[in-house]
């Protein structure tokens, strides 16, 4: 059952958002409407759970932000986060509320593609090597190269992930940024599936009676395991393989669909 247009008061204060960015900013009207629509299905989603749009908090975007990632693509999330921020800077300016609760939230970053420096093949060889080791071991190890690459990730912010980063049932992870910016990043399948089969052997890696934030944690000393104990483990399975971790983590890295498509099915079968 579709959910009521915002109405009464969330309704006149987006129709006076968008009277105020057209007489101010001359905004062409195909904007408008694009506010209009990013603005009422916030508005939806939000009432759907008896919060009015206009008096939101910040949880409450984030989880709206976190429920819109499992279905829309990043620059559609980017766009909408865009009109929030808009809309609750001209709610602040003009005293509807004493603050803004998507100031310190960061839109998901575009993927993007491989560096033409390091071939294709040379990253499968990575992802069918990984797909070798059996255990724990090799379920960690899938599921960081899955988030890696599926998520575009930097290899030092994946590895120093909290598990309470992890949100929306394993389809979405928290990341915070420098002057305490965040921004969520959507997983794709294959890094969601990775992550919870991952996830069920964690335990391997924590000491007994020994709790541990970490999503990653070293078995042997308790604090996240590192960058380069990740390439070792890659550089064991064949020569070169833990210098093509090191190149691509020097970069944003990630490409279109996650991985290259020619394993993903091999992949999703290793990793059940």
């Amino acid at each position: 059952m579709t959910v009521p247009l915002p109405a009464g008061r969330t309704g006149l204060l987006i129709e006076a958002f968008l009277e105020m960015l057209s007489a101010e900013r001359i905004s062409a009207r195909n904007t408008l409407e694009a506010y209009r629509r990013d603005l009422e299905d916030a508005g939806r989603a939000l009432r759907a759970r008896g919060i009015p749009l206009e008096v939101a908090e910040k949880s409450q975007i984030v989880v709206y932000l976190q429920q819109l990632a499992q279905d829309v693509a990043p620059a559609t999330q980017a766009r909408r986060l865009s009109a929030l921020r808009q809309f609750f800077a001209f709610l602040v300016r003009d005293g509807v509320r004493p603050d803004d609760p998507t100031a310190a939230l960061e839109g998901p970053k575009r993927r993007r593609p491989l560096p033409k420096s390091i071939p294709e093949d040379a990253v499968s060889q990575v992802f069918e090597a990984a797909a070798t080791v059996e255990g724990p071991e090799g379920a960690r190890l899938r599921c960081i190269l899955e988030m890696l690459y599926g998520g575009g990730f930097r290899i030092s912010e994946l590895l120093s992930l909290p598990c309470k980063a992890v949100s929306g049932g394993g389809q979405t992870v928290l990341i915070k940024g420098k002057g305490g910016r965040e921004r969520l990043v959507p997983l794709n399948g294959a890094a969601h599936r990775a992550l919870e089969a991952y996830l069920a052997q964690r335990s391997h890696f924590i000491k007994p009676d020994t709790p541990n934030p970490w999503l990653f944690p070293s078995r042997k000393t308790g604090k996240p395991l590192t960058r380069r104990r990740v390439g070792q483990l890659l550089a064991a399975l064949g020569a070169g393989l833990g210098g093509v971790l090191e190149a691509l983590s020097r970069q944003p890295p990630g490409c279109a669909g996650g991985v290259p498509p020619n394993r993903k099915g091999h992949l999703r079968t290793t990793n059940h």
